[in-house]
């Protein structure tokens, strides 16, 4: 017979559950293993476990497409060079052509006076010639009356012929005006720039918006937050307030309850730090999902942020859960609190333009300069606060030239350019504001496939993660610089 000690946690004979262990509680070995084999499946069969097996067999299915993606633009980018390789052999052939005909022609033209002269010359060679020829003649046959007679006329014809000539005619001019090719001289280095470079890039030709991938979570309601992990899986925080670890294909891979109705969600290089809304309290974790600190509030819990140059956590505080129940009776703020614990509130009376600085402060993000950015339900406002509660700016519409809708602020998130990007729930658009910029632009809209965003994410690759009303989660890749995403 086999024993387990439960204090020593380990497997003990009959022997020695009467000896060293009788003082320890322990069980038949059959006992304990029948319990530990239905945990064995439970855990075998569990929804999750699966997903993660199928997960990972997707991912490495990822990995082999992207192999194959390489391959295919290696082989798309070697036929392009030699294609260009093409073009200029075209090219050096047409140079070619151009440097031959202005040999010849630069040949033809220094050539033409010389042969006008050379015709010149035949002409008194041939006077000259006929004179010698005729004199000679006469002194071999001519009797002695002849001779007398012509001897002197002849004699003078040919000095005649001898003296009367333009000197120019006879001039060679030694100026040395012949064609000479001057070769150029160029490296491969120099000529790179003109011929092409091959360097990496997406391999997308006309594709500026891709859409990688969209789906739908477990119970389709409203994503309210989420935070994407370096993996492509993502935290998510849905419309009950459950916190579910879904891949890209919609697969839970983790359910956990983390206590509270959680309703955002950031995290850091250490933490996840989750709002309670209702419950009134922002909870700490480490990355494993353990608990580490908790933070009870006097008002409900909606949107929280960090300021990564000092770790205080901003918290937007409503006395009412729903931004629908608020009216101007109630207090609503934004507080700061320190490492230290401290508090400090960003006043939400101070006027400014005749209006509260806040009024229904649902999401906060804190910008890489300071700034904090808050997305307003009830006014319908994305506002940019500085640290001491003053606004700096703020912003009710967005669109093109006169068309102009009003903002309907959501999801707020900001890149590490410092660009902010806010989901426009209403008017199922992104939008984009860049720094010292006094405008909402659009990046994604419905012809992108946005419908009634509600919450937005950007991961470290620059991926923007939309999460909408109706539990879809769409995730897009920007080719740049071809989209106002990068302007």
């Amino acid at each position: 017979m086999v024993y387990y000690c439960v204090e020593c946690n380990q497997l003990i004979c009959k022997h020695c559950n009467l000896t060293a262990h009788k003082n320890h509680a322990s069980k038949h070995a059959s006992e304990v293993a029948s319990k530990l084999r239905n945990k064995l499946k439970r855990k075998s069969e569990h929804g999750e476990h699966k997903n993660y097996l199928v997960w990972l067999a997707e991912r490495r299915e990822m990995f082999n497409n992207e192999i194959e993606k390489n391959r295919k633009c290696e082989k798309r980018t070697v036929k392009k060079v030699t294609e260009m390789a093409d073009q200029v052999i075209a090219i050096v052939e047409e140079i070619k052509n151009i440097l031959l005909k202005r040999t010849r022609d630069i040949t033809k033209k220094q050539i033409q006076p010389l042969k006008q002269k050379m015709e010149v010359f035949e002409k008194y060679i041939l006077s000259f010639a006929e004179l010698l020829l005729h004199s000679r003649n006469l002194y071999e046959k001519a009797d002695d009356i002849e001779i007398v007679n012509t001897c002197d006329l002849l004699t003078r014809s040919l000095e005649s012929l001898k003296h009367q000539k333009d000197d120019a005619q006879f001039k060679l001019s030694h100026i040395y005006e012949y064609p000479v090719f001057k070769p150029g001289k160029a490296t491969a280095d120099q000529l790179l720039p003109f011929f092409g470079d091959v360097h990496v890039g997406d391999g997308l030709d006309d594709e500026t918006n891709l859409t990688i991938y969209d789906f739908y979570t477990e119970k389709s309601t409203t994503i309210l937050s989420m935070i994407p992990l370096e993996d492509e899986r993502l935290w998510v925080i849905d419309g009950e307030g459950d916190m579910k670890l879904y891949d890209s294909s919609g697969r839970v891979h983790k359910q956990v309850s983390v206590g509270i109705q959680a309703d955002d969600i950031i995290s850091t290089e250490q933490h996840i730090i989750i709002s309670g809304n209702a419950s009134k309290m922002v909870k700490v974790f480490d990355r494993d999902i353990k608990e580490v600190a908790s933070i009870n509030t006097e008002l409900c819990c909606r949107g929280v942020a960090i300021d990564q140059n000092d770790d205080s956590i901003y918290v937007c505080l409503t006395e009412k859960n729903a931004f629908f129940d608020h009216d101007s009776t109630h207090s609503n703020k934004i507080v700061r609190i320190m490492p230290t614990g401290a508090r400090y509130e960003i006043p939400d009376i101070q006027i400014y333009a005749g209006n509260p600085t806040v009024e229904y402060p649902a999401r906060v993000v804190i910008k890489n300069d300071g700034l904090v950015a808050v997305s307003d339900w009830k006014r319908n406002c994305l506002t940019i606060l500085n640290k001491v509660g003053y606004v700096e700016k703020q912003y009710f519409f967005a669109g093109i030239d006169n068309k102009k809708d009003k903002i309907c602020p959501r999801g707020i998130c900001t890149d590490q350019n410092g660009s902010l990007y806010l989901a426009d729930y209403m008017n199922s658009r992104i939008l984009k504001i860049r720094d010292n910029d006094s405008e909402l632009h659009e990046v994604l809209t419905t012809n992108d496939g946005i419908y009634k965003p509600w919450s937005i994410a950007i991961s470290r690759d620059g991926l923007l993660w939309i999460g909408s009303k109706d539990g879809k989660i769409s995730v897009h890749y920007f080719k740049q610089p071809d989209h106002a995403f990068y302007e």
